[in-house]
């Protein structure tokens, strides 16, 4: 290929596109960190949240046992 045939808006969106990616996890990482920064702890008299999900209680563990 010749210098005069070489597709420089090709070139031009890749080096965008990096850009982008890298602005694009700088600015993710600054939101993170401001969020984690903005998160209150909890006060001593609140109750705690409750966990979601798979908890083993006794009424699972008696049915466990039964099988």
């Amino acid at each position: 290929m010749t210098k005069e045939s070489v597709n420089e808006s090709r070139r031009g969106l890749l080096k965008g596109m990096t850009t982008a990616v890298v602005v694009g996890g700088v600015v993710a990482a600054g939101i993170s960190s401001t969020m984690a920064a903005e998160d209150p702890k909890p006060q001593n008299n609140e109750q705690p949240k409750l966990k979601k999900g798979y908890h083993e209680t006794q009424h699972i563990r008696d049915y466990f046992d039964s099988l």
